[in-house]
């Protein structure tokens, strides 16, 4: 209440409210009935101290100033006014702080770098990194082989990467032991425990299996009867 902005028109612009005794009642009345409607506080803006400190102690709410008095319960200030980052403030607000002067400042010196081709320096750029030496012996000090090591003889030097494991049913170990046969999969686990595990995609390298069925059954009754088992009190399927 007070000098409410939405109402500027009406008050023939931006007016301090309550400069004279006997437009008071009107505005401590105002005050009354928001207090009533169920507000939990209300904003005093803009009024005559005197008013607002009449106010406060009127209404069992409390009350926050914004350009009326310190007697009130609370204050509030925009936050671009009481930082400085405003052009024009009322005469209420207190700059806090020139962060509008320091902004300014500091474009200005970017754009003042840039055009003069002294930002980015050599400190803000990147340089290119020196070629690694071809590499045209194998670890034994001969020839490398351009073929590789022979199938099932040479020692495995890099780990297949598995870009993800949800979808596919693997409650059988028939299905591990024929990605474990093909060189996909090297799984060291027992999955003869109650329970299955669902995984949605396995893929290797250039190779992506996806959503099989197996000799356990159709993946969604799999999962139905999973949920189930866990609305029963069975055992949870593993992680």
């Amino acid at each position: 209440i007070g000098m409410t902005p939405q109402s500027v028109n009406v008050f023939g612009g931006f007016k301090t409210q309550g400069r004279t005794i006997d437009s008071w009642s009107a505005i401590e009345e105002d005050a009354r009935l928001v207090a009533e409607s169920g507000a939990f506080a209300v904003v005093l803006e803009a009024m005559a101290a005197p008013l607002a400190e009449r106010i406060t102690a009127a209404v069992p709410i409390p009350t926050v100033g914004i350009g009326a008095s310190p007697g009130c319960d609370g204050q509030i200030l925009v936050m671009e006014d009481m930082l400085g980052l405003s052009p024009r403030v009322p005469k209420f607000v207190k700059e806090f702080g020139e962060i509008g002067n320091a902004i300014d400042r500091a474009i200005g010196s970017y754009a003042k770098e840039v055009r003069a081709r002294t930002f980015p320096a050599r400190e803000h750029t990147y340089s290119v990194k020196a070629a690694a030496p071809a590499n045209d012996q194998d670890a034994t000090g001969g020839p490398a082989s351009a073929a590789g090591p022979a199938s099932g003889t040479g020692r495995v030097t890099k780990k297949t990467k598995i870009r993800g494991l949800r979808g596919l049913d693997t409650r059988s170990t028939g299905t591990f032991d024929r990605l474990e046969a093909r060189g996909l999969l090297k799984l060291r686990a027992r999955l003869s425990m109650p329970g299955f595990w669902r995984l949605s995609e396995l893929g290797f390298r250039d190779r992506t299996i996806t959503r099989r069925r197996h000799e356990s059954g159709d993946l969604e009754d799999n999962g139905r009867r999973s949920r189930q088992s866990a609305a029963r009190g069975g055992r949870r399927n593993p992680p």
